[in-house]
């Protein structure tokens, strides 16, 4: 049953003017995540980090030159020019690295190459100057296993130990992480890895009383159920609604990290609901929001899966960069990208979002006259200032 209490709402509405390029920026994020999103067609718990691949895929970029350049710009912030995308990715990534009352967010982005591979010193130069990131050159084919620890110690201290050990001898990644993001480069023979690993923790700004947590029904489709740990709680939320979905809000300590739950109207119709989404609707949505008194009740998951984007890069219009054509010789002369890897480990629990799961407590009856009620499948949204940070769904 669904009830809202708008006697004790008071209206939090933002304004925006969807002229000002930091609010264009943000749509086009939200459309590049949107489609991704579409593109893997989910039918079941699926979730990647938008940021996490942009800001990989940007260290690219700067090394990169004509239509390659070109068709890597569209792909992540179609319609910009090459200066104004690397503005952005820099600034976001200098956003992103800033602590947070109660909210951690870790993040390496660096290049790993081959003792063989000579990388251009300005390419390097680049790279430190708009992303802080660098090249640490390795043994991938005399001491693969070396190397690959390497990686691991370099990831680890750049995630606070966070983000353990990802690497398999150089095959792929493994572990519970946040979001990973690895692409592998082939030159001349020689072996790169770019990768960019993002973890994210934070704190309900009003967190759900584990006495309350309870099993109940979600039902994945008309015909399919199964008992889950639902959240529950009586509290201040964020709270909007249109034709297709209506949308609930939590925040998190740092007032500008939130995650939104996107429960469609058609119980079942999740994915037709996301193929009529776009980036306007979705900031329509979270702007518009009105703080609202509910009762609520979500899940609690944990979701770690893998995208392979390799397969999906060249149906999205980014073919050049993974063939044989790729204009990647700033970076060293006869780049190309061999392989895109992206990960990622999202738990969602009383305390707030982590990637570690909190103490079970003694479950006792949920709240009466449930106002939002999230027992079929959703989208959800985590966000840092409207910037799409993790996107995914819940089936």
């Amino acid at each position: 049953m669904f009830r809202r209490q708008s006697s004790t709402a008071s209206s939090i509405s933002i304004s925006l003017d969807p002229n000002r390029p930091v609010i264009k920026n943000v749509q086009k994020e939200i459309d590049f995540a949107l489609i991704l999103l579409r593109f893997q067609n989910p039918r079941e718990l699926f979730a990647f980090s938008p940021v996490s691949i942009s800001l990989g895929f940007s260290l690219i970029h700067s090394g990169a030159s004509g239509s390659t350049r070109d068709q890597i710009r569209d792909f992540v912030l179609k319609g910009t020019s090459h200066k104004h995308f690397e503005k952005h990715f820099a600034k976001l990534n200098y956003s992103l690295l800033r602590a947070e009352n109660g909210t951690e967010m870790c993040m390496a982005n660096h290049l790993f190459a081959d003792t063989a591979l000579e990388v251009k010193n300005d390419y390097l130069q680049k790279i430190e100057r708009l992303f802080r990131s660098g090249v640490t050159q390795l043994p991938f084919f005399e001491n693969p296993h070396g190397s690959a620890v390497s990686i691991n110690t370099f990831v680890g201290m750049k995630t606070k130990n966070h983000i353990g050990r990802f690497m398999n001898d150089l095959n792929f990644p493994i572990g519970r992480i946040s979001a990973l993001t690895v692409l592998n480069f082939l030159v001349s023979g020689a072996s790169t890895i770019l990768v960019n690993a993002a973890y994210f923790m934070s704190e309900w700004s009003t967190k759900f009383d584990g006495a309350y947590t309870t099993k109940l029904d979600f039902h994945s489709s008309p015909m399919g159920k199964r008992q889950v740990d639902f959240l529950s709680s009586s509290h201040p939320v964020l709270y909007s609604e249109n034709n297709e979905f209506r949308v609930l809000t939590l925040r998190y300590k740092a007032e500008s990290f939130a995650m939104s739950i996107f429960l469609p109207i058609n119980r079942f119709g999740l994915r037709e609901a996301i193929m009529g989404l776009n980036s306007v609707k979705v900031q329509n949505l979270l702007t518009r929001a009105s703080e609202e008194q509910m009762n609520i009740q979500i899940p609690k998951w944990n979701i770690e899966c893998d995208f392979p984007l390799t397969e999906a890069m060249p149906l999205l219009g980014v073919a050049e960069m993974c063939g044989p054509f790729a204009e990647l010789d700033d970076i060293a002369p006869g780049a190309s990208i061999s392989q895109v890897m992206h990960k990622v480990l999202i738990e969602v629990g009383e305390n707030g979002t982590t990637s570690t799961t909190g103490a079970p407590r003694k479950n006792q009856c949920p709240p009466d006259n449930v106002d939002f009620l999230a027992d079929h499948p959703f989208m959800f949204l985590i966000t840092k200032d409207l910037h799409p940070l993790f996107i995914g769904t819940h089936y």
